[in-house]
């Protein structure tokens, strides 16, 4: 009388049945179907207690989880430096942005002013071009004169872009635009930008990101002067300046670019001056 395989109890181990001498295929076989467990490798391991129960034991080896660890270590390492290039790109496009709209607030200013931007009008207790705007309603926002991307990074009187402060910095075509009142000590006491008298103005530069070294300070400042060494455009944008130029377009150069618009100093990031 014969056994079917399937009235076999399934703990039963091969090695129980009288099989034929040399007949190892038909000893594998039978094991593969009554111990399927001996077919699964992985993190489940499989027990038999004495009752023939099996129990799943779940679970990473140390080695396996430091491998994790380390293929995390390895994606963070590499995602960091573009994300925080991602965040300089931010915060460069918001610079912009503030720009833009301090150039629309200079033109309607300039507009109702036979083609003026005042820029200084210290007597009037408005020392500063920021404050003009600000107090005469053309611009709305404290948050839009300042560059978010370098220090203080919020409001602070007289840490803003910086507005051109010497008419010889800009390009010998646009000279005589910047009309100034001084002082016996040179101190300028009011200045005035004539639009109007701009021969090129896609190329005079009206503010861009300032950076000063006075009082060890490393900010922003409200002036650039273009002959150093104090006072200066910024390269703080992955090496490049935004720049407000007197059409209204804002441009980001790079030192290499600035002779192009007449202008030859600037700092680097780090606070370095560098002529061009």
């Amino acid at each position: 009388m014969h056994t079917r395989l399937e009235d076999m109890p399934r703990s039963i181990k091969s090695e129980e049945l009288l099989w034929p001498d040399g007949d190892a295929l038909g000893r594998t076989w039978f094991t593969s179907i009554f111990r399927p467990d001996s077919l699964w490798q992985g993190t489940e391991s499989f027990q038999t207690n004495r009752k023939g129960e099996k129990k799943i034991e779940n679970g990473f080896t140390l080695i396996e989880l430091l491998v994790v660890v380390a293929i995390i270590a390895i994606l963070v390492a590499l995602l960091f430096p573009a994300l925080g290039k991602m965040k300089e790109g931010a915060l460069s496009a918001q610079c912009i942005g503030n720009l833009r709209q301090i150039g629309v607030a200079g033109q309607l200013y300039a507009a109702e002013h036979h083609g003026k931007w005042r820029t200084v009008d210290e007597p009037n207790g408005q020392p500063i071009w920021y404050l003009i705007l600000l107090d005469s309603g053309y611009l709305s926002s404290k948050k839009s004169v300042f560059c978010p991307a370098w220090k203080p990074k919020t409001y602070e009187p007289w840490r803003t872009y910086g507005v051109t402060w010497r008419g010889e910095a800009n390009p010998p075509d646009n000279r005589g635009v910047l009309d100034q009142t001084l002082a016996p000590n040179y101190h300028v006491l009011a200045a005035t930008i004539n639009l109007m008298a701009i021969q090129n103005p896609a190329k005079y530069v009206v503010l861009a990101d300032s950076y000063t070294i006075r009082s060890g300070n490393n900010s922003q400042y409200p002036i650039i002067q273009g002959t150093g060494p104090y006072d200066e455009m910024h390269l703080r944008h992955q090496k490049r300046a935004n720049i407000l130029f007197a059409d209204g377009h804002v441009s980001a150069l790079a030192g290499t670019d600035l002779p192009e618009v007449g202008w030859h100093v600037a700092f680097d990031r780090e606070g370095k001056l560098v002529n061009f």
